[in-house]
């Protein structure tokens, strides 16, 4: 006889959108739109928005700076200034790549 069991759920579950790289976080009333991209294998958290909107223009924005030429966007039309993202996001991978040197340095 086997038994079932359930899937194990995060804490903070997430409900896919329409828009590319906007995922709802029911649990956060205030800003339940978050935004994440993937960034040679880290996965760096751009932010949190209370609109839909918001968070796929972030998303449009750290696209353009990852993917250029090559990004999938929500509002194609739009132009955007990229100057701080790409701070943003290269500050934030170094510090995940640094994170990842020194967990590795310590199992050591």
């Amino acid at each position: 006889m086997a038994f079932f069991t359930p899937p194990i759920r995060s804490k903070q579950p997430t409900i896919k959108r329409g828009l590319v790289g906007v995922n709802k976080r029911p649990v956060n009333k205030t800003r339940p739109f978050s935004v994440t991209i993937k960034v040679e294998g880290h996965h760096i958290f751009i932010g949190e928005y209370r609109t839909e909107r918001d968070a796929a223009e972030a998303y449009d924005q750290a696209s353009l700076v990852v993917h250029g030429d090559q990004a999938v966007l929500n509002f194609p039309d739009k132009k955007y200034n990229l100057e701080q993202m790409s701070d943003f996001i290269f500050r934030k991978l170094r510090q995940k790549i640094s994170e990842k040197a020194d967990t590795a340095s310590d199992s050591l």
